[in-house]
Parts: structure tokens; C-alpha cells; sequence
């Protein structure tokens, strides 16, 4: 099946946009997850994601959640 990616079906058109040309400093406090760690703390990095589409719709940008909270969805892996 062509839409198998991973075992997750069908695959979602999701993107986010990179700034190749950025650079930053990882840092927990600014992760909007449910965890409040990450091993790669203060790692530096080059290419910082600036916006996120899920489904066409702008969720994150500049590395801040905007727009309606719950348009995420579960996709369940098929096993």
C-alpha cells in the first residue's frame, strides 16, 4: 500500500517549514510536550522550525502553539 508509512495509514500532508539559516540553544522549559526534560539540553542547533501546518491549518509558529488547542488527532499504528 502506498499510504503505509511506519505503520500508521492513511499519512497525513503535515509539514513544517525550517529556517536552514537559524540557530539556537535546546532548552526544556521552552518544549511543548508533556515531558519537562530533554537529553539534548543546551545542544546548539542550526535550523529552526518557524511553522508547523497540520491538516492546512497553522498550529505552531515560531515555536509557539497558536490556534485552537485539540486540532491534533490520534493515528493509530497498524500493527
Amino acid at each position: 500500500m502506498p499510504d503505509l508509512v511506519f505503520g500508521l495509514q492513511p499519512a497525513d500532508a503535515d509539514i513544517v517549514l525550517v529556517d536552514m539559516t537559524k540557530r539556537d540553544v535546546i532548552k526544556a522549559e521552552r518544549l511543548h510536550s508533556i515531558g519537562n526534560a530533554t537529553p539534548f539540553e543546551g545542544f546548539e542547533v542550526i535550523g529552526v522550525p518557524v511553522r508547523t501546518l497540520v491538516r492546512g491549518k497553522t498550529v505552531a509558529r515560531d515555536g509557539r502553539p497558536v490556534g485552537q488547542p485539540g486540532w491534533g488527532r490520534n493515528v493509530a499504528r497498524i500493527s
